[in-house]
């Protein structure tokens, strides 16, 4: 706006020069001789004249002093009207019945003109018949006619002060408006009156819009609307116009001119015209909508339940927007920017990465709903929200006009795009695992394994290496829901590579003396130390534990020997079935047979 101020200022004062060249007196002249011009010599004396004047350069006059010296065959210089005393009112009746009637070629007109002026300036204390007498069989109809010229000119719309001019831009929040000139003329009967539209016509000069047809230039008559059209993209849109009236009929300059010889004064019959200038300017705020956008980034990529989490907004404008700038509302106080509800979700918790798309599952839980006011492009922080539990959570945003009270409907929704990984924070969690021995039962010598249940494990973490520990022996059982010492005496670890959710049970374990015993788990978490955190159960769960008994056949007298060659044999046997098993390591997820004596 200030821009096209300082060109409206530019544009007005290069008007007011000009009409000061136009207005400012010219010069002094010198005029050549006067004759006889149109008019009426009187036959009684074959002197006395009552007419115009012609000068040597073709121009009428009239004289201004009834009663002085003739002009006739006297040279002239113009003079400034003022120092002839013919100022104020007198001057704009003599100014007007100069432009009506001095160019006039009819000898009456041009008698009843003279004495009509002189019966303004002064008739030097004779009757208008006096000189009326000088048309001869005339002069009734010249004193007519000159009465008529004086009703003319003090009546409505007859002479007149000066004029002014008025302009008026309208702009409409479509980009579409209206360009209103009037000219008014400060009439001396009457006082200051609008012209007809169309009476005149002056040039339009427009900053910021155009017309129809894209000239920034157009003729203007008064009083009729122009159409006119700004360029929409802005948040306010702006106009200025300037007008200026050339070669208005009104006013009260006169072209006046004086003799050495003493002769009377004259008026030259060149109509003295005014010019009337205007200069306004309009601002009003675009209706277009626009497109707000939103570049988010989370405040943590990786957190732990617990923590406050909040998202930075980026907001800018799309560049395809209809209007590419902040949308404005004017209000009491002036004009404000629009207030654009950004909302931000927080969903989750998730048990997967989350998969980029269009919109978020139907079925995600909102951990909660942020609001954030954006005024302007920029960046923003929404309020925190809190990280209730493990999981994956994603911010989701989104724009509406349902959150704006002023100039909603300017905004074009949006929303944003959902599981983008600048948006999406993740609170690292252990797998669901539950687990049973097998057998719970058994005998001393008898190996057991740990069949693992394994849900909600992270995809992310690639597989993972659990291991499972075989407390024990007890002599008393332990009590579900107790946790073991760390320093309890242990039967034996097997570890167990878990690729996927399923069920996976490990590499049995022997237990070789009788007893209560107990399965629990650990592990070290993922690879990358983020995705799985390392997490163990050393809870004593009644579907964990197994009691080892022994089992003796009893003998008589004549197979002792045989048992203990069988004891032997099958000692030998177990202790290769096991080193077997130990060879195969952690990697394979084959249960053992178990062994009975």
């Amino acid at each position: 706006m200030q821009l096209l101020r300082a060109r409206l200022v530019a544009l007005i004062l290069a008007l007011a020069a000009t009409a000061f060249v136009l207005a400012a007196p010219a010069p002094a002249a010198a005029v050549p001789a006067t004759e006889h011009g149109i008019g009426h010599l009187w036959q009684a004396d074959g002197r006395s004249w009552i007419g115009s004047y012609r000068l040597a350069d073709g121009r009428l006059a009239f004289c201004l002093q009834a009663g002085a010296p003739s002009p006739l065959g006297n040279d002239y210089t113009e003079t400034d009207a003022a120092a002839l005393g013919v100022t104020g009112d007198t001057a704009a009746r003599v100014a007007e019945l100069t432009r009506r009637w001095a160019g006039s070629h009819e000898p009456d007109i041009a008698a009843a003109a003279q004495l009509a002026i002189w019966s303004v300036t002064g008739l030097n204390g004779r009757d208008p018949g006096a000189y009326a007498s000088r048309a001869n069989g005339q002069a009734g109809r010249v004193r007519q006619l000159a009465a008529e010229m004086l009703a003319t000119v003090d009546g409505p719309g007859g002479a007149s002060r000066g004029a002014t001019a008025t302009l008026d831009v309208e702009l409409r929040a479509d980009g579409t408006g209206t360009v209103v000139a009037q000219v008014v003329v400060d009439y001396l009967a009457g006082g200051p009156a609008t012209l007809p539209p169309g009476a005149v016509s002056g040039v339009l000069e427009l900053t910021g819009a155009a017309t129809v047809d894209g000239s920034t230039t157009a003729s203007l008559a008064n009083g009729v609307p122009l159409e006119v059209t700004v360029p929409t993209g802005a948040a306010v849109l702006e106009a200025a116009a300037a007008v200026r009236f050339t070669d208005l009929p009104f006013g009260a300059g006169l072209v006046t001119a004086t003799s050495p010889a003493g002769s009377q004064n004259l008026v030259l019959g060149a109509p003295v015209t005014v010019t009337a200038e205007a200069a306004a300017e309009r601002s009003v705020p675009s209706d277009a909508p626009f497109q707000p956008v939103v570049t988010t980034q989370t405040s943590a990529a990786v957190a732990s339940a617990g923590a406050q989490l909040t998202d930075r907004l980026e907001v800018t404008i799309d560049a395809a927007s209809p209007s590419v700038e902040w949308p404005v509302v004017d209000g009491p106080d002036g004009r404000r920017p629009v207030e654009v509800t950004i909302r931000s979700r927080l969903l989750g918790p998730f048990f997967a990465p989350p998969v980029e798309a269009d919109a978020p599952p139907s079925d995600a839980q909102i951990v909660c709903e942020v609001v954030t006011v954006a005024t302007a492009p920029g960046t923003y922080d929404t309020p925190p929200c809190v990280l209730p539990d493990v999981g994956y959570y994603v911010w989701v945003e989104t724009i509406g006009p349902d959150g704006t009270a002023t100039g909603g409907e300017k905004v074009l929704p949006w929303q944003g795009r959902f599981g983008v990984a600048t948006e999406t924070t993740l609170v690292p969690f252990a797998p669901l695992i539950e687990t049973v021995a097998t057998p719970q039962s058994a005998a001393v010598g008898d190996c057991v394994a740990d069949r693992l249940t394994v849900s909600r494990l992270n995809p992310a973490a690639g597989p993972l290496e659990v291991d499972s520990i075989l407390w024990g022996p007890f002599e008393q059982r332990p009590a579900p829901g107790s946790v073991l010492d760390p320093a309890a005496p242990q039967a034996g670890r097997v570890t167990t590579t878990i690729p996927a959710d399923g069920e996976h049970t490990t590499l049995c374990i022997p237990v070789n003396e009788p007893g209560h015993y107990v399965f629990t788990y650990a592990s070290a978490g993922s690879a990358d130390g983020s995705t799985v955190p390392v997490f163990e159960d050393r809870t004593v769960h009644e579907s964990e534990t197994v009691t080892v008994r022994e089992e003796l056949a009893e003998t008589g007298p004549g197979e002792t020997a045989a048992v203990v060659l069988a004891l032997a044999v099958g000692t030998i046997a177990t202790g290769a079935a096991l080193l077997v098993r130990r060879r195969r390591g952690a990697h394979s997820n084959e249960a053992a047979t178990p062994l009975r004596w």
